[in-house]
């Protein structure tokens, strides 16, 4: 019987499993357990230049993610997380949270540079779930920053 943690044979093949409602999932070996093949792309950003300081970043349609954030429509997990900005940053955090809660669930480091790939994310989350993103420019400005996060469905 196939289950949530199923992994693949050793014959070579690949098992695909529906979760619950239907969701193809695979085995994943990085996070050790089954997410959807398909992924889903939630986009943050600031359409402002000379950013400083602390604010929360807004989903597209310029909604301040503090107000809603995306609301996840099943249990989930954060896979991966790009950052990018106009210009060269000192210093500045890219912070997942979730349902305006304090606690941060992840925290990207910018440091003298344009953008941060992170592809080795492992951040369960929950249906129901606001996913909420906080930018904290430390030390110079930010551009037009654009935060990607990607989801995988279990």
């Amino acid at each position: 019987m196939l289950t949530d943690n199923t992994r693949p044979g050793t014959g070579g093949g690949t098992t695909i499993i529906p979760n619950a409602e239907g969701v193809a999932t695979i085995y994943d070996p990085v996070r050790e357990k089954n997410l959807s093949i398909s992924r889903t792309i939630i986009t943050f950003g600031i359409d402002h230049k000379n950013i400083q300081g602390k604010r929360w970043m807004r989903l597209a349609g310029k909604v301040t993610s503090i107000l809603t954030g995306f609301k996840t429509p099943r249990d989930g997990t954060i896979t991966s997380m790009t950052v990018q900005s106009g210009i060269i940053v000192e210093e500045a955090r890219s912070i997942i949270r979730k349902n305006d809660e304090v606690d941060d669930l992840y925290m990207g480091r910018l440091s003298n540079a344009k953008d941060l790939v992170v592809d080795d994310l492992n951040v369960d989350i929950n249906k129901g779930d606001y996913i909420q993103l906080f930018l904290s420019v430390l030390i110079g400005k930010m551009d037009y920053p654009v935060v990607n996060i990607e989801l995988a469905w279990k």
